[in-house]
């Protein structure tokens, strides 16, 4: 492997996208009410997600690469695909193989955690589904390609590690895993309006291509107001501190997003800040969340 296809290879992993992963576990650590001794297992939840998450993206590389997608899309910095493939297509061979090893070890890695926590065997199964049929199939069905990011993300990774951790609050972690489900939903979806033509002429058939970008507008208001809704419903009903009120203040960075959503429709691609908005968004509210349950206990 030359110097090029590494760097390619490594390039189709989206290093900076991986945060996201860790931002996740962090909440699923603080919501579980985890006991004062640290579970070593957790480390191997860490392990695993990471891989999940690089594993996904890089068939998903891989896959838009075969298609021809790559070759047309017109990328952001948060859409678009990471362009490595393109100019190195001779990468693509090691892509693949990096890709099905994480899977793989992702799999060794659940089967091991699955012996010493049976819930997970349902969580990790349906893991292994979400990445492997991530591009090829679930982007041809509307609403499970809406929801399938935050169903990795927020019910497995967030839920998976508070059962590892020690699940003693499951309320406290339910609204955690809704508001990940809600936001990387948003996530993906945001970042699905710049490539609304490029997909539809590859075969996707996301929810912005089936019912139309307004339909992918008022998906994103609702769950974009669901996350401040839960948020302060669990901070009133008293599953979570009040401080967690403060996580209102980086949420409120997708109003941004919304704003331009409306305003610019399928040409978001105009507005990238707005995109970033969303995407700090993301990342932030869950830490800031996690950190109000961590220092509240």
């Amino acid at each position: 492997m030359d110097a090029s296809t590494f760097t390619t290879t490594l390039k189709t992993t989206r290093p900076p996208f991986l945060i996201l992963t860790p931002v996740c576990l962090l909440l699923g650590f603080a919501a579980s009410g985890y006991s004062p001794q640290f579970n070593p297992d957790l480390i191997w939840v860490v392990i695993g997600a990471l891989l999940a998450h690089i594993s996904v993206n890089m068939l998903n590389e891989y896959q838009d690469f075969k298609s021809g997608l790559d070759l047309v899309t017109d990328r952001t910095p948060f859409s678009g695909g990471s362009g490595g493939l393109p100019e190195h297509p001779q990468a693509a061979g090691w892509v693949l193989a990096g890709a099905v090893l994480s899977l793989l070890c992702v799999v060794i890695i659940g089967v091991y955690l699955s012996l010493a926590y049976p819930a997970l065997w349902l969580l990790g199964g349906i893991g292994v589904l979400l990445v492997w049929f991530y591009t090829s199939v679930i982007n041809r069905l509307p609403y499970l390609c809406l929801f399938a990011p935050g169903l990795g993300f927020g019910v497995l990774m967030v839920t998976g590690t508070a059962i590892v951790a020690g699940l003693e609050q499951p309320v406290c972690v339910a609204f955690g895993a809704a508001v990940v489900f809600l936001m990387v939903n948003n996530l993906l979806l945001a970042n699905q309006f710049p490539d609304i033509e490029a997909d539809k002429a590859h075969g996707r058939e996301h929810l912005l291509i089936r019912y139309g970008v307004s339909a992918g507008i008022r998906a994103f208001n609702i769950m974009t107001f669901s996350v401040a809704g839960l948020i302060v419903m669990a901070a009133m009903s008293g599953v979570w501190p009040q401080w967690v009120l403060l996580a209102l203040i980086p949420w409120a960075l997708t109003l941004k997003t919304l704003t331009a959503l409306n305003q610019e429709r399928e040409n978001i691609a105009a507005a990238p800040e707005a995109l970033g908005m969303n995407v700090m968004a993301t990342l932030l509210t869950p830490v800031v969340l996690a950190l109000a349950l961590l220092l509240s206990r």
